[in-house]
């Protein structure tokens, strides 16, 4: 977390089996940014800390796909 406070860019892979190259896999890049400290996470568990990726880019992948 402290990485992501420090640099927020971030990336999250989307996929049904990231190893399988032949199915469509998407990643999302965006910066993460904390979530307003009135949200349901931090007022039911208050050392929770949450996160949320503002999208930049979107990148799909389908390799081996015809």
């Amino acid at each position: 977390m402290q990485n992501l406070f420090a640099n927020p860019k971030c990336s999250l892979l989307v996929a049904k089996d990231p190893e399988d190259r032949t199915d469509i896999v998407v990643t999302l890049y965006g910066d993460a940014v904390p979530v307003c400290k009135i949200s349901l996470s931090s007022s039911l568990f208050g050392d929770v800390k949450t996160l949320i990726v503002e999208m930049l880019q979107a990148a799909k992948s389908s390799e081996g796909r015809s």
